[in-house]
């Protein structure tokens, strides 16, 4: 659909682009570039395989792991945190890049 693609110039600082620039965007992209609503998508889609084609299906969804998203689900994490312990948990702030503020803990 031509609604899901469109060339934009209107809302992007025109003073680093010439006339001809355009860029190639699309509405919503924060869905997927963003790590804690790429998850709550990949983590709707399983729910929504697992209830329309089954567990098989849904299992194609396990190629990520274990993910929380703090504090929304923080008492699953806690729950998962005391059932292993001694793993090495990996903690990544939402709207950060280029790994900052990434720290592990255990």
């Amino acid at each position: 659909r031509s609604s899901d693609l469109a060339w934009l110039r209107e809302n992007f600082d025109h003073i680093y682009m010439e006339e001809h620039v355009r860029i190639c965007h699309f509405r919503n992209h924060y869905e997927l570039t963003r790590k804690n609503l790429m998850v709550r998508n990949l983590k709707r889609l399983r729910r929504s395989l697992e209830k329309d084609s089954g567990k098989m299906e849904a299992a194609k969804c396990d190629f990520f792991p274990m993910t929380f998203e703090l504090p929304f689900e923080y008492h699953i994490f806690v729950e998962d945190f005391r059932k292993n312990p001694g793993v090495t948990w990996i903690m990544k702030p939402v709207a950060r890049s280029q790994a900052r503020g990434i720290f592990l803990f255990r």
